[in-house]
């Protein structure tokens, strides 16, 4: 998309096709235009179009100061021919010309030259100042053919210097310095505009790599799944998982669609990365389109909270493309939103039905991303949901070896991958930090707390050797101001983002608190090259959500002899789901959880779905807590567990109300990658198996539910033979024990298909057994998957004779 792409793309028209693009541009358009190409001819100058009445004939102005001149340069736009038939247009010309150029001076020199600078600095002043700033030299453009006999006239009619251009001056300079106004002028500049400003903001910091540059394609999986009765199954069996662009032509179809990840996992990254692609196709088209001026279709990217703060539609396309020509000259094929979590819980409804009475305004598809909180667990109705995973090995040594060209760092990562994959996660926030420690370090940190902790450290000074002993003090003090920002200003208060007042009052105290008040500009512009927050003219924030709650659980961590009732306090934010990730970093501080603080947490008497969802999840907080003592691991693992069955009935219950159309199938595999993501770590494996084994040796039916779920958690950890001869023993207690009831019996076998993988032995055992149970219990093996959309009933793969 650069800008010598496209003066050959305009070079390669014939001079009548632009002749005729330019002739065809109406004459308001045509001054904006021009703005644009005087802007790119000459970037020093401050130009305004100034049309209108009160103009007194300027139809823009252009302003050029030096050390000792200050131009004034009135321009006067004309659109048409003027040749021998039209010589009255020059009348009205030189009349208009005339009439501005005699004006009388309104302010003497060094008053316009104050006010000047004043316009300078204040740009929204420009229009009013315009209008009283006399005009030393005129321009006349004619966007058309202009005769000798009236280039003569206008030259000699006009009591000051002028010069007249037409339309051959036009072509030559809009190709050479404005090439965009042959395809979609302004429209194509926007695009140009977005895109950069989508690369740069999600550049990766220490690599000073774009993101394309960078970008590894994420994978999803659909979360809910509507296809017929049969498809459901073979859905369910193959586990599909799909790139993260083949939601693309969904989108096209006018989709409403879900998507939600894990922290770090990279979904503000893919939905810039999604919104590059789809400008990158606007762009295409404009090139290839030559003047054909039709409203062009663009995706259209905000945050959650623009939705919220948005009066209307049209205030939220004007904020987003800036300029109301443009908005008149586009539609909107897709609108994205991003960070539902990063708004309170009792609003995200609001902006869900906000953003879809947009979309439906609008006639275009919908895409909302969230980190997974409560709201979601249950897909919104008429929305697909879909899981943006962790990555791969693969993908992950591809993000490496994208970002880091020498051989050692990339032969050190590569080695170490494999021993921390299930200590760090495979997302691209995680490896990021890990590869820009390792270049800095040649470390590989244990976990995800000593992974922040490190690179915070590293990136706010710890480890430079160059300043000597200060160092120790500066990178903790500016550590702590980091935390008690995050803490004071933005999770205390419940916000994402704080106002640039705010910011610099919090700054001020801190000064006075902490006595750097001679330094405090010197201190902040520290802080802010580590590039954790980033502050604006307006608005302040962390650069990345994670980043907001590492640092809050710093802060409580530092103060916790200052907290009344830790636990207590520690707890309440485990289950605020806008703030529940501060709990997983402050045990991560201390690498260890008390079994005070995780009886805290079980114990919590309040009964609802996302608490005891919630509940269920602690085995995250057992990985931050790695160096916990074993019993108080087990005992966390063993009571996750036990909270299955409830969240799983709730669910049930609310499927059977009718307010989720999904299969109950579904939940159990909502459960289960919960699960997974729960207590799938290295840290918690030996407890993992201890468990397990204890409940195998049991024999209790009750703990078929527990040691499917468990067995999942454990694959990675165990040898292929391991994994069958498990899941052979499981398939065997379901079918011998007949006090299992008939609806445990078929559950156990779907999801026993489900974590089986490509295992053709496992893959033929539980074939059959389906079948079997299809044939001995047909409601029940009804009841669990979706009623067909069609007369036909799905049958099961039939038994070969």
């Amino acid at each position: 998309m650069d800008i010598s792409d496209l003066i050959q793309f305009a070079k390669a028209m014939s001079h009548d096709q632009r002749k005729d693009i330019l002739m065809s541009i109406p004459e308001l358009e045509l001054h904006y235009d021009l703005k644009e190409l005087f802007s790119s001819m000459e970037p020093s100058y401050t130009i305004e179009v100034t049309q209108g009445t009160k103009e007194l004939g300027k139809d823009l102005v252009l302003v050029k100061q030096d050390n000792l001149t200050t131009d004034v340069i009135g321009v006067v736009v004309k659109c048409g021919d003027i040749k021998a038939k039209t010589l009255g247009e020059v009348d009205v010309i030189t009349g208009e010309v005339n009439s501005f150029l005699s004006k009388t001076l309104e302010r003497k020199t060094s008053e316009i030259e104050s006010q000047i600078r004043q316009a300078f600095a204040h740009e929204a002043e420009l229009v009013e100042f315009f209008r009283t700033l006399p005009v030393n030299k005129v321009k006349v453009i004619i966007a058309g053919e202009i005769s000798n006999q009236a280039r003569i006239r206008l030259e000699k009619e006009i009591h000051g210097p002028v010069e007249v251009e037409g339309i051959d001056w036009l072509i030559s300079n809009f190709t050479n310095f404005y090439p965009q106004v042959f395809f979609e002028g302004q429209v194509t500049s926007f695009v140009q505009r977005k895109v950069q400003e989508l690369e740069t903001r999600h550049r990766v910091v220490r690599s000073k790599k774009i993101l394309s540059e960078c970008f590894v394609e994420p994978v999803v999986r659909a979360s809910d799944i509507n296809p017929d009765f049969g498809e459901e199954l073979r859905a369910l069996v193959s586990r599909k998982e799909l790139p993260f662009s083949r939601l693309k032509p969904l989108l096209s179809q006018h989709r409403r669609i879900i998507m939600v990840g894990d922290p770090g996992t990279g979904k503000s990254a893919a939905l810039a990365k999604l919104t590059i692609d789809l400008f990158k196709e606007v762009y295409k088209n404009a090139t290839r389109a030559q003047g054909k001026r039709k409203k062009t279709l663009i995706p259209v990217l905000v945050k959650a909270k623009d939705i919220l703060n948005t009066s209307d539609l049209d205030q939220l396309l004007l904020e987003y493309v800036g300029e109301s020509e443009v908005v008149l000259r586009v539609e909107t094929k897709v609108l994205i939103v991003d960070g539902l979590d990063e708004v309170a819980s009792s609003k995200r409804n609001e902006v869900i039905e906000k953003a879809k009475s947009y979309a439906e305004e609008l006639k275009c598809a919908l895409l909302i991303a969230s980190r997974k909180v409560d709201l979601l667990s249950i897909t919104p109705a008429g929305f697909d949901k879909y899981e943006l995973l962790p990555f791969g090995a693969g993908q992950a040594l591809q993000l490496i070896e994208k970002l880091h060209s020498s051989k050692d760092v990339l032969g050190t990562l590569r080695e170490s991958l494999e021993n921390v994959r299930y200590q760090i996660p495979m997302v691209p926030l995680s490896l990021i930090l890990l590869i820009e420690l390792v270049e800095e370090q040649g470390e590989i940190p244990a976990s995800v707390s000593e992974l922040y902790d490190r690179y915070s450290d590293s990136v706010l000074g710890r480890f430079d050797k160059d300043k000597g002993i200060e160092v120790l003090f500066e990178y903790l003090i500016k550590k702590r101001f980091l935390a008690s920002l995050a803490f004071n200003e933005f999770s205390s208060k419940g916000l994402i983002e704080i106002t640039r007042q705010d910011f610099d009052a919090f700054c001020h105290r801190y000064a006075g608190v902490y006595g750097l008040e001679s330094t405090i500009d010197k201190f902040v512009q520290d802080v802010l090259r580590a590039g954790v927050i980033e502050v604006g003219e307006e608005t302040v924030l962390f650069t990345h959500r994670s980043f907001l709650d590492y640092f809050s659980a710093y802060h409580i961590f530092s103060k916790r002899d200052e907290f009344e009732n830790l636990n207590d306090f520690i707890r309440n934010i485990y289950f605020d789901d806008l703030w529940g990730e501060t709990t997983f970093f402050y045990v991560g501080q201390k690498r260890e959880i008390s079994q005070k603080l995780l009886d805290y947490i079980l114990d919590y008497d309040r009964d609802s779905l996302w608490v005891n969802s919630s509940k269920m999840m602690v085995g995250r907080l057992l990985q931050a807590g790695w160096y916990s003592e074993t019993t108080v691991k087990y005992n966390g693992i063993k009571k996750a567990l036990s909270f299955i069955p409830s969240v799983r009935e709730r669910f049930y219950a609310i499927a059977e109300r009718g307010k989720w159309p999904e299969p109950k199938i579904v939940v159990d595999l909502l459960l289960l990658s919960s699960s997974n993501y729960s207590l799938r770590s290295g840290f918690i494996s030996a407890e993992l198996r201890q468990l397990y084994d204890e409940l195998v040796a049991s024999e209790e039916t009750k703990n078929l539910p527990s040691l499917i779920f468990l067995l999942s958690v454990m694959k990675p950890f165990l040898t292929h033979e391991e994994f069958r001869e498990e899941a052979q023993k499981l398939l065997r207690i379901t079918a011998e024990r007949s006090e299992l009831a008939p609806d445990e019996k078929v559950r156990a076998t779907m999801l026993l298909t489900v974590i089986k993988g490509t295992d053709k032995v496992l893959s033929k055992a539980l074939k059959r057994r389906l079948i079997r149970l299809r044939d001995q219990f047909p409601s029940e093996f009804r009841s669990l998957l979706p009623p067909s959309k069609t007369k036909q009933r799905f049958e099961p793969p039939k038994r070969k004779r």
